[in-house]
């Protein structure tokens, strides 16, 4: 358990397709709130030195849509995009809609939809304050 509340649910790596059909890959880190009646969930994506295709920053929305499907965020999360070794900023989107629809028995389809992204820029300490630990 971090020290304001949140707690590290993933540390992995994700595979993305952006639409143009590149593929790419990237650092995502979740974490989620101990209140969520309180908190959002924090989700950090960083680029890595051997991602053959588009960016963290090319592919956010095809990034924040894999994430918000597999962690079934229903609400909208904080999003950070990282660009090792200090480049952080928020990403905001714009229109941020998801839900789940059932078809063909027990299998889940997932259905999401993000705006345009808006970025501000952030620092290590901002992004670490989020999050309760170093990142």
């Amino acid at each position: 358990m971090l020290a304001n509340g949140m707690h590290v649910i993933s540390d992995d790596l994700l595979a993305y397709t952006v639409p143009q059909g590149t593929k790419g890959k990237c650092r995502v880190r979740v974490y989620e709130p101990d209140d969520p009646e309180l908190d959002a969930t924090v989700v950090i994506a960083s680029d890595l030195p051997d991602n053959p295709g588009p960016s963290v920053r090319e592919a956010a929305s095809t990034i924040a849509a894999r994430v918000a499907a597999s962690f079934r965020l229903y609400r909208r999360p904080v999003f950070v995009e990282h660009r090792p070794p200090e480049d952080f900023e928020l990403v905001w989107f714009g229109r941020y809609r998801a839900q789940e629809i059932r078809r063909m028995g027990p299998h889940l389809l997932w259905d999401l939809e993000v705006g345009q992204p808006e970025r501000k820029p952030l620092d290590r300490e901002t992004v670490e304050a989020l999050v309760g630990q170093t990142v």
